[in-house]
């Protein structure tokens, strides 16, 4: 069986690189990660669902749903 950090890697492979969806880790736009349906804080790295890790609250991207 894959150790827990065997496995974030091998999650980590099957998301969306950055560049694919315009990410940004400053957004002007009122509509940020930390407010997306797909954001998920945590110690020590903020993570999405769908856009490869890191993510920042302050950031955005085109999968960019509201809660």
């Amino acid at each position: 069986m894959p150790s827990w950090a065997e496995m974030y890697e091998i999650s980590q492979t099957l998301k969306t690189p950055h560049a694919q969806v315009n990410y940004v880790d400053r957004s002007s736009k009122s509509a940020k990660c930390g407010n997306c349906e797909n954001f998920i804080p945590a110690e020590p790295v903020n993570r999405c669902m769908t856009v490869e890790t890191p993510i920042s609250p302050q950031g955005w991207c085109s999968r960019y749903k509201p809660k």
